[in-house]
């Protein structure tokens, strides 16, 4: 509220039993005779009237009650009115200049009330502030310079009595509110904790119950313990739930419970999600005598269900979790699999800081890492991590930095650090040299600092020499630097390393490769890919011709398709068809499949055979165009692929079997027709 003007001049005005007449006269020549009127009837003051004023003031009356009555120097207020409409001016109108005073006095009092209010509501819940204090001192300085003012006396006692009244009221609510908050902590304490207190029940139960003997080296114990828990856990904590209820304080009822037990829920899932189960069922089961569940509640209906739906996309992570685990993740399409590998990581480092409250952040993300290690060499990459490692290195030791260092060295300890980097990465190359000088001992925060400032270190580029690739002959002797992808990879990296890394740029360099490829017949794999698709290298070649082979597929089955980079009859012949149809190409492509790249879209789960764009440094995704100008990527889905893949591999298992009982037959009909010979014959030899 705007500030209160007090700089109103009162002038003779001290109180309404001393309201002075006032001379309009200018002492010179009388303006008309209604000015002499006026001066003669102002000439004195009517005391009885003024003390009735008072009188009137004090019973707070209102203004139709003076009407009439009530007059300042023979005037009422009526007629003051009368007057300033006729032109009179106010300043000499002694009502008015009343009216004005006790309007200030009325206003000020009131803008008091409102600040206090204000302090009052910033400072109700703090410990270090008193309202009575605060007020008497408020009040006092208020009222220091108005002593003896009837006025302020009036309009200041009015409103200490509508501000204790109302803070009064402000600290029942306050009070009340404190209560329930209070009782509803301690009942939401109550249902957190239903796990914990199970668990402790449960350890003493089973102890009191447990009559085989302690035998804690074989395992039987252990295993006796945990079946104990999994039969009973479902039943107690239904007892501990019925144990809430029953002593339920009564500053809240039943439906309360019922948006706490939402409350507990929806914690729950944010920052553990082991009992989610449980939660579901607290929501959907009706009461024994027949109320509602908690979800058919109008009330608590729509929160609820947001709850519900939490917990089934948690169930659903769950059943992820069981397909991760055995590696049986190939039927998700990417967007799915990307999203719930992710989560289920976000997950594991929830529980872990759940069940150990101690334990940081990094401390929890690097256990979930390690406890999921056997199933992540088993999948295409987690994205969350993926993500991580590709941040930005700083050039000072951040917490950030240091995460993704620990990830880095978790990862490469276990051959899977090349597995999270796609070729065009470059952060592969600073997390390489950094494993490096952590494997030689090298201080973290150290190495994380000098990596940091690498990629400042272009300030003239350097270019590779003849010497170096003659050098690259010796230094990857198992490679066969003739293939061309081999030289794409060493000679575009070895020229980063060179304007990077400095005087050690061939070591790390060599470093490097042997992280993020694998060798195979003398040709260099991306560690990356074959996590992506899950192959090996020896089956990366063969599955180039499987992809060519549904490339032909689906061109086959798009008939509006009228150009595109791959001719079917091209794919077809790196298929190895036997129905191999002319090229309607100009200029027959050189189909060696070896010098074609998989090009995989790791956000889209698209793969594609590469088309060559100008030399084996430059090969783009292929693209086939419709009758309507569309253009399209010429790709087929990684689920698609993996699903092909798995069919043929079982095909070839189930052939293999089927050659190998077959052998096996004609093995044994071989031995039986032998032994049937040789007892023929074995009385005829001598």
């Amino acid at each position: 509220m705007a500030k209160i003007d007090t700089s109103i001049t009162t002038g003779s005005i001290t109180s309404i039993n001393k309201t002075p007449s006032v001379s309009v006269g200018s002492g010179g020549r009388v303006i008309d005779s209604n000015a002499q009127i006026l001066a003669k009837t102002l000439s004195s003051v009517n005391s009885a009237l003024g003390d009735y004023v008072v009188k009137k003031e004090k019973e707070k009356a209102t203004e139709q009650t003076l009407e009439g009555a009530n007059a300042i120097n023979g005037v009422t207020l009526e007629e003051a009115k009368e007057l300033h409409k006729a032109g009179f001016p106010d300043i000499k109108n002694e009502w008015a200049r009343y009216g004005a005073y006790k309007q200030y006095a009325s206003n000020a009092s009131d803008n008091f009330v409102f600040e206090f209010q204000k302090e009052y509501l910033e400072n109700q819940y703090s410990k270090e502030w008193n309202w009575q204090t605060a007020l008497s001192e408020k009040m006092s300085g208020f009222s220091q310079d108005k002593t003896n003012d009837v006025y302020f006396d009036t309009a200041v006692n009015s409103a200490n009595e509508t501000l204790k009244k109302w803070v009064n009221g402000q600290e029942l609510e306050k009070e009340s509110k404190l209560l329930t908050e209070r009782v509803n902590k301690d009942t939401s304490f109550a249902i957190t904790t239903i796990p914990e207190k199970i668990a402790t029940k449960m350890e003493v139960q089973f102890h009191e119950e447990y009559a085989m003997p302690y035998d804690y080296d074989t395992g039987e114990y252990a295993a006796e313990k945990e079946k104990y828990m999994l039969e009973n856990f479902s039943r107690m904590w239904d007892e501990e739930l019925q144990i809430i209820k029953d002593n339920l304080n009564p500053a809240i009822t039943l439906s309360d419970l019922d948006g706490l037990i939402i409350e507990a829920g929806e914690s729950h899932i944010a920052t553990d999600g082991r009992f989610a189960a449980f939660y579901a069922k607290m929501l959907t089961e009706r009461r024994p005598d027949g109320t509602p569940s908690i979800a058919e509640n109008p009330r608590w209906n729509e929160a609820a269900s947001a709850l519900l739906t939490k917990i089934k996309n948690l169930e659903g992570l769950n059943n992820f979790e069981a397909d991760f685990n055995s590696g049986n993740t190939q039927n998700y399409d990417n967007a799915d699999y990307n999203k719930n590998a992710s989560e289920l990581l976000k997950q594991k480092i929830k529980i872990i800081k759940a069940t150990n409250k101690n334990i940081s952040d990094a401390q929890a993300f690097e256990e979930a890492v390690t406890l999921m290690l056997p199933a992540i060499k088993n999948n295409p990459p987690i994205p969350y991590l993926k993500d991580i490692l590709s941040r930005p290195i700083s050039r000072s030791s951040t917490e950030q930095s240091r995460l993704a260092f620990s990830l880095a060295l978790q990862l490469h300890q276990n051959g899977m650090l090349g597995n999270y980097f796609n070729k065009d990465n470059k952060m592969s190359v600073f997390w390489s040299i950094a494993v490096k000088k952590a494997q030689a001992g090298g201080n973290p925060d150290d190495i994380l600092k000098e990596i940091g400032q690498y990629s400042g270190n272009f300030k003239s580029y350097t270019t590779l020499v003849s010497e170096n690739k003659e050098e690259f002959k010796n230094d990857f002797s198992e490679l066969d630097m003739l293939k061309p992808k081999n030289k794409q990879i060493i000679y575009t990296m070895g020229e980063y390393f060179k304007n990077v890394v400095g005087d050690e740029w061939k070591e790390s360099l060599i470093n490097w490769v042997d992280i993020n490829y694998e060798e195979y017949n003398g040709v260099l794999y991306s560690k990356n890919e074959l996590q992506e698709l899950g192959i090996n290298a020896e089956d990366y070649e063969s599955s180039k011709i499987l992809i060519a082979k549904m490339l032909s597929e689906k061109l086959n089955v798009t008939s509006d398709v009228i150009d595109t980079d791959w001719d079917r009859a091209d794919l077809m012949y790196i298929a190895d068809y036997d129905e191999v149809q002319q090229s309607t190409k100009k200029e027959p492509l050189d189909l060696m499949v070896e010098d074609y790249e998989l090009i995989i879209n790791t956000m889209d789960g698209e793969i594609s055979l590469g088309v060559k764009a100008a030399d084996f440094e430059y090969q783009l995704p292929a693209t086939m165009t419709t009758k309507d100008g569309q253009v399209y990527w010429l790709t087929v889905p990684k689920k698609e692929f993996k699903a092909k893949l798995l069919e043929l591999k079982k095909e070839q298992t189930e052939k293999a079997a089927k050659d190998a009982f077959e052998k096996a037959e004609k093995k044994k009909k071989a031995r039986a027709l032998s032994e049937k010979l040789y007892n023929e014959t074995k009385d005829m030899i001598p």
